[in-house]
C-alpha cells in the first residue's frame, strides 16, 4: 500500500473514532493541528532518512540567508551603524581594522594585507574580489564600509 493510501486509511479510522466521541469544534481543530504536526514531522524524518531532505535543507537555508540579508539591508539600526562607523582605508588599515569588517576574520585580513603588499596598495575596492573567500556578495557588503586612501 502506498503512503497516500495509508494516510487515507488512517484518516478514515480517526474520523470514524471521532464520530463516537463528543468533541467540540475547537477540540477537533486542536487535534487536527496536532495530527498535521505529527504527519509533517514523520515526513521530514522519512525524507531525511532517504537523503532527500538535503535539497530541502539547502533551499530552506538559502531562503533564510536571503531573509536575513534583506532584514539587514532594511534595518534602521544596522544602516545607522554603518553610517556612524568611519570608513576603513584599505591602503592604511592593519589586521585589527580589517577584522572589524563583517565577514572578515584573521585569515582574510592576512590575505588582504598580503595582496595589498604584493600590489603596492589597492587602486579600487573591487580588487578585494581577488582575495580568496571574498565574492561579489561580500564585496557589496563591504563597499560602503571601506575607502581608498593614497597609495604609498
Amino acid at each position: 500500500m502506498s503512503i497516500g493510501g495509508r494516510i487515507r486509511e488512517w484518516r478514515n479510522n480517526v474520523i470514524g473514532a471521532w464520530r463516537g466521541l463528543a468533541f467540540t469544534t475547537i477540540e477537533r481543530r486542536a487535534i487536527q493541528v496536532l495530527i498535521a504536526m505529527i504527519l509533517i514531522g514523520s515526513t521530514l524524518r522519512y525524507l531525511r532518512e532517504r537523503r532527500l531532505a538535503e535539497g530541502l535543507t539547502l533551499i530552506a537555508s538559502e531562503a533564510a540567508a536571503d531573509s536575513v540579508q534583506r532584514s539587514q539591508e532594511t534595518s534602521p539600526s544596522l544602516s545607522g551603524q554603518a553610517a556612524s562607523r568611519e570608513a576603513i582605508d584599505l591602503n592604511r588599515a592593519d589586521a585589527t581594522d580589517l577584522e572589524s569588517l563583517p565577514g572578515i576574520g584573521p585569515k582574510k585580513a592576512a590575505l588582504i594585507l598580503e595582496l595589498r603588499s604584493r600590489r603596492g596598495g589597492f587602486r579600487s575596492v573591487d580588487e578585494l574580489k581577488d582575495v580568496k573567500g571574498i565574492g561579489a556578495k561580500t564585496l557589496e557588503r563591504l563597499k560602503p564600509l571601506v575607502t581608498l586612501g593614497r597609495v604609498e
